[in-house]
Formats: C-alpha cells, structure tokens, sequence
C-alpha cells in the first residue's frame, strides 16, 4: 500500500464553518485522488466548528458512488470529530450507500402531504419553536427522498421566525436542488408566499458562507445611525 496521509478539512476549506456542498466537493476530491492511489487516508476535523449534512454528504458520500465500501472502509479513518458530528457522518454514509446501491429507487420518491396547520395545532404559526415541528417533518422526509407538498391551509399568522426554524433550516441540512426538486407548497396567500421566498434566499445566504453573512448584518447594524 501507498504512503498514508492526512487531510485536514479546515485547511481545505479554509474556514471553521463546513456547510455549504461546494466547500464539499474540495475535500472530495482530494479523498478520490488519495483513494484512486490506494493511499490510506486519516480525514482530520480539527478546528471545524460547524458541519451539515449536504457538506458530509459531497465531501463522504459520494465516494460510495466512485469506491465500494469495503476500499473506503479500509482506507479512510476520521478524527477530530465531536459524538454529534460523527453521529450525523454516518447518517450520510448510510443514505449514500442506500442511494448507491438502488439509485433508480431513489430516483421515484413517494409523496408525501405535511399540513402545517395540524402539525402546529392551531392557525397561528408564528413561533420558532412550532416550526421546529414542521421542520422535523420535512427533513424526516426528505431524507427519505420523498416528494412533499407543504399545505398552508386555514394558516391565519405567518412569522419569519417561524418559517426560517420550518424551512429556511433545510438548506444547512440539504442541498438547493434536492430541496426544489422534493418540496412544493401549496395554499398560500400571495404575501406569505413573498416572505418564505425573502426567509429561503437569507438561509441560502447564510448558509453558504455563515461568517461573510453575519459580519454583512454587523456592519448594518454599524451603520445605522438608530433612527427610526
């Protein structure tokens, strides 16, 4: 076997912050090359502060769809990793691997219908913590590549706050493609539709380059003389 070597995902990325699936694909094809060569690899995540799965799932997952497990299994080792984000990578390598197995299975997903207003009870949907409940909906079926209407029906009250913790939080978990391609809603008044397309675009901002967006929003914050 080829001389081992290490990578270190900040050094690739460049940044703490490893959320986006375009800072994936620079730690993919660094394992593909070190994998192709049959080079043992120790994949390091020191000093990474935050990981999602749309990340893990270009930078780990589709390695199953260019090696099969057992070279990867034998190959590459990680470390550096917290309990939560090592539970989330094999999250990832396991749906990669159902994928890669049965792609065309995957490529046909279920329907599935999420009514807002029961899921939260009540037609006044303004609280973070009722799109949590909507969220846990969606990304569990997401997850399970199935194909989801959002009905708005008898919704009364619509929050940013709630839509951002119901749906903006998908695109830290899932790509755009995967979350446009599976979800569609349907029932809203032209208004709240506006507002979930400003709360998608802000978490499609945020989370492509977190540390850019906030010190963009401090410096608005700066600037701003304080009248009203």
């Amino acid at each position: 076997m080829s001389q081992s070597i290490s990578i270190s995902v900040f050094e690739a990325v460049g940044s703490p912050l490893c959320v986006a699936s375009e800072d994936g694909k620079k730690v993919y094809s660094r394992l593909t090359s070190a994998i192709k060569q049959n080079r043992s690899v120790s994949l390091s995540f020191r000093n990474v502060s935050m990981l999602t799965s749309a990340f893990l799932n270009t930078a780990v997952g589709q390695l199953y769809g260019e090696f099969n497990e057992k070279q990867i299994r034998a190959l590459l080792k990680v470390e550096d990793m917290e309990a939560d984000d090592l539970a989330l990578l094999k999250r990832v390598a396991e749906t990669a691997k159902l994928y890669f197995q049965d792609a065309q299975r995957f490529k046909e997903p279920l329907n599935e219908s999420i009514s807002v207003f029961k899921v939260v009870g009540r037609s006044l949907c303004v609280a973070s913590e009722d799109g949590k409940k909507v969220y846990s909906r969606l990304a569990a079926a997401i997850k399970q590549n199935r194909s989801v209407w959002l009905s708005f029906r008898n919704v009364s009250n619509l929050s940013s706050a709630f839509l951002n913790a119901a749906v903006g939080r998908l695109y830290g978990e899932f790509d755009e493609k995967q979350i446009r391609a599976l979800l569609k809603v349907e029932d809203m008044e032209a208004d709240d539709l506006a507002l979930l397309k400003r709360v998608v675009e802000t978490a499609k901002l945020y989370f492509q380059d977190p540390q850019r967006f906030n010190e963009i929003v401090l410096k608005e914050f700066e600037d701003d003389d304080g009248t009203v």
